[in-house]
């Protein structure tokens, strides 16, 4: 920073000079005229005198990796397996004798019989991992593909809205960049995109997506993120609304991208009847999970959103 002082005004702590800058000129060393100093954030001040600074940021060169790209992976691996689990990018190399299991799961993913199915064993079997090998060999079979652990505290199954965010939030498909963003963008340069019209929440949204509407908000409203719409409700009693929603994320997958359908996994499932919830939360998660394998099985039964006004439609 030049010798010259620029002084600024912030909403908390009023006048001061500007003595040094860090990160780039990001945040900016101010004494106030309580004769304190204090880190600000340039977007935090408004400059009294002279033009705002424009920041230096010099340009270095990129620094070599302390090891061979070989022995990093190694070391990755290595790191991983102290902690008792497998690296991510090699799951497929570190999974033995589960050829019958995978068989039999594939088989089942094959068929149009059952949209649901259950693997159970006892703990240190290897149920995560094997959730992991499925998630990664799946994504490379033309799914769409979301991975989420349940948590009788953070992430119970009577919380429908929390377990959809979560769903959003991993799902990805062709590539591990296709997430449900790019999703919704692919189905509405799609030219069926006009199929899902009908679709209470999805339909509106690819609408806005394909006429060039879009904005943050609405990408956040669908997602289940707080935003300035109506929110989607987050009570327990509301699951039906998130398997309406899933069931039609999965036929767009399926009939209009030519995916092979959605495929969601649930790891530390035993938690949807946990003994320190009480009845009527269990019962709910239970409803829930209910639905979703009515959801999964094409059940005739209506899953659709009945509110009559159909207010989610007049706000966005």
């Amino acid at each position: 920073m030049d010798k010259t002082m620029w002084f600024v005004k912030h909403a908390t702590y009023g006048i001061g000079g500007v003595q040094q800058t860090r990160f780039g000129g990001f945040e900016m060393f101010v004494e106030f005229e309580d004769g304190i100093l204090r880190w600000i954030r340039q977007d935090e001040l408004e400059f009294l005198s002279g033009d705002t600074p424009v920041p230096t940021v010099g340009i270095t060169e990129p620094i070599e990796p302390i090891l061979p790209e070989e022995r990093f992976e190694a070391r990755k691996i290595i790191e991983a397996l102290r902690l008792g689990i497998v690296s991510h990018g090699q799951v497929d190399d570190f999974t033995f004798g589960r050829d019958k299991a995978i068989g039999q799961i594939k088989e089942w993913l094959n068929t149009q019989n059952s949209g649901s199915l259950i693997i159970s064993g006892e703990y240190g079997i290897g149920k995560t991992h094997l959730l992991d090998y499925l998630y990664s060999s799946i994504l490379k079979s033309n799914w769409a593909v979301a991975k989420v652990e349940l948590d009788p505290n953070e992430l119970p199954l009577h919380k429908p809205k929390a377990i959809y965010e979560a769903i959003i939030r991993s799902f990805t498909f062709k590539t591990q960049n296709g997430d449900f963003r790019h999703f919704l963008r692919e189905i509405a340069a799609n030219p069926d995109w006009y199929a899902l019209q009908e679709h209470e929440y999805l339909g509106i949204i690819i609408e806005k997506i394909h006429s060039g509407e879009d904005d943050e908000h609405i990408y956040e409203w669908i997602e289940g993120e707080p935003t300035y719409h109506p929110r989607m409700y987050n009570y327990s009693t509301c699951g039906n609304i998130y398997c309406y929603i899933l069931s039609g994320i999965s036929w767009a997958a399926k009939n209009i991208l030519g995916l092979n359908g959605l495929l969601i996994l649930f790891d530390e499932a035993e938690s949807v009847d946990s003994f320190w919830h009480s009845s009527y939360q269990n019962n709910k998660s239970w409803n829930f999970f209910r639905g979703l394998f009515l959801a999964a099985n094409d059940d005739e039964l209506s899953l659709i959103e009945t509110n009559a006004k159909k207010f989610y439609k007049h706000y966005l």
